[in-house]
């Protein structure tokens, strides 16, 4: 979500996904497409994360919806406890979340996926007990004119190149750039 901007009512259930509280995928991609319009010479530095919970459908297996639904929700609000001022997160699709990291240089983004890597692997507690989780994460670094979604594609790649080494790992650094 943007940090520290939390609309009510009808506005929230359409922009906010329930469970987790960060933005629906589609509201992410508006205001990320919104901000890559401005040109890139005068825009801040933007950074795209995708991260996936680790072994999730093994979770959700042995342990149940609800268990699952607790981890996806707790994965969420430490998502974004993890960010800055100006910062989004939203929910991708399934145990899938992008973060859009606002200003800072590159190795700033790469301290907040250290620092999401980090927080994830401490226990959460659930209604099964305390259960530890890893997350694979892909991020790119946004250069020149690009699409919201196709900076999501990009990053999404990364994200499968660090699931595929095993999982827990961080993948990126390649600027995503229109028509890679």
């Amino acid at each position: 979500m943007l940090r520290g901007m939390r609309p009510a009512g009808p506005e929230r259930r359409a922009t906010f996904d329930p469970l987790t509280g960060v933005l629906k995928r589609r509201a992410l991609e508006e205001r990320l497409d919104a901000m890559l319009e401005v040109r890139g010479d005068v825009r801040p530095p933007i950074g795209v994360l995708m991260a996936e919970i680790d072994g999730y459908e093994g979770i959700a297996d042995f342990y149940g919806d609800g268990v699952a639904a607790e981890v996806l929700a707790e994965t969420g609000r430490r998502l974004d406890t993890q960010l800055r001022a100006g910062d989004l997160c939203g929910r991708c699709a399934g145990e899938e979340f992008v973060v859009v990291l606002v200003g800072g240089d590159w190795a700033d983004h790469t301290a907040v996926a250290s620092r999401i890597a980090t927080s994830m692997r401490q226990s959460m507690a659930t209604s099964a007990g305390p259960l530890s989780i890893t997350v694979s994460i892909g991020w790119v670094p946004i250069k020149g004119q690009i699409t919201a979604h196709e900076a999501v594609r990009q990053a999404y790649g990364a994200m499968t190149a660090a699931a595929t080494t095993g999982g827990g790992v961080i993948s990126g650094g390649q600027v995503a750039t229109a028509g890679i």
